[in-house]
């Protein structure tokens, strides 16, 4: 395979993962708010993200149905522990997104559970920015784009890694059934 076969396959998969993720993108575009209350954004895009964590536990495990008989059973936190665990710690690839879901996870249990959280914007900006510099958002309005972008990515990413799992799952079946 030359360079131009490898770039040709890479397109081809792009393209199929594009196509499998388009129902999470319009999900996400239908329920992740139009609005200026960062508290609603927050709630949403946790809420959005927490739909994933639970599609690639129903991919990542072999009995999901066990583990959501009772859906008080785990905490969003320990779905993420879960997921995190079962792709691999060694992952350093994956090593951001984990502590970007768990920064967003303590931003929205501060929201849950108290009324006014003085260092709010201060949580949010260091959450958009994480280097060790400080970085302000210029405006409210900065800050609401900045974090619908985040929690995008953040969705697409754990879409992908859904789809992709998925994808390997039925090759797997394929194969498990042409061998019996």
């Amino acid at each position: 395979m030359n360079g131009d076969d490898f770039i040709e396959m890479e397109k081809r998969a792009f393209a199929i993962l594009d196509k499998l993720t388009k129902p999470d993108r319009d999900r996400f575009k239908k329920y992740f708010p139009k609005t200026d209350d960062i508290t609603l954004i927050i709630l949403k895009g946790h809420l959005l993200i927490e739909e994933q964590l639970n599609g690639l536990i129903e991919v990542m495990v072999r009995s999901p149905e066990v583990l959501f008989q009772d859906k008080r059973l785990f905490t969003f936190y320990q779905k993420l522990m879960l997921v995190e665990s079962l792709s691999g710690k060694s992952n350093t690839n994956l090593d951001s997104i984990w502590l970007n879901i768990e920064k967003i996870n303590e931003i929205r249990n501060k929201l849950a559970h108290k009324l006014d959280i003085p260092e709010l914007e201060d949580k949010i900006d260091k959450f958009i920015n994480p280097r060790s510099e400080p970085f302000r958002c210029k405006s409210s309005e900065e800050r609401i784009e900045k974090l619908e972008e985040r929690f995008f990515i953040m969705h697409t990413i754990l879409s992908s890694m859904k789809h992709s799992l998925l994808i390997v799952n039925k090759k797997i079946n394929k194969l498990g059934k042409a061998t019996i």
